[in-house]
């Protein structure tokens, strides 16, 4: 995908992934962020979106030329993915990317006219080792289980509320947009 929008590679690139490992076997991520870093300069990011109806659509945030993406740098694409069946597939996103030496941040911000919401998400950058993995694991229960619980709670106390229910559309013809 990097290559078919232009980004030669190198070996000084460094791949990173931030996601939601496994849990007992079970894995999901509402969007996961795979980083393309040369040295300290974040040159592009592909957030990988998956919806609980089983469909992914990638989003490319990268600047022309592939110049690295600053903190102050806000990158926006069009909403092409059904992401909740309470949310038309309409409006916009705003990604923001930090990364440091040992921290990572993404702020997004989907709006559509006067609505819209904010998601953040944050992370210190470790070796992936086993001692790792079980504190991470510790520190949040549950990993992948609890966040479809979640999202499916949310969605109920949603529908409660008698927030409209939208079919699920067809998902984007092209796996990946920018």
């Amino acid at each position: 995908m990097l290559e078919q929008a232009g980004l030669r590679r190198d070996g000084a690139m460094v791949l990173a992934l931030m996601a939601q490992p496994r849990f007992l076997g079970f894995w999901f991520n509402p969007v996961s962020f795979w980083l393309v870093l040369r040295g300290p300069d974040l040159l592009a990011v592909i957030a990988e979106v998956n919806n609980t109806f089983g469909q992914r659509h990638s989003y490319l945030c990268h600047h022309d030329g592939f110049t690295p993406i600053r903190p102050e740098d806000r990158l926006s694409t069009e909403k092409l993915f059904h992401v909740s069946p309470f949310q038309d597939v309409a409006g916009g996103y705003e990604f923001r990317f930090t990364v440091t030496d040992d921290k990572i941040a993404v702020l997004i911000r989907q709006t559509n006219g006067e609505e819209g919401l904010v998601a953040t998400l944050h992370a210190t950058l470790r070796p992936l080792r086993q001692p790792g993995l079980l504190a991470a694991a510790l520190r949040r229960p549950g990993g992948a289980l609890r966040i479809v619980a979640l999202i499916y709670w949310h969605a109920l106390r949603l529908r409660l509320k008698g927030a409209a229910y939208r079919r699920l559309p067809a998902p984007p013809s092209k796996e990946i947009s920018r």
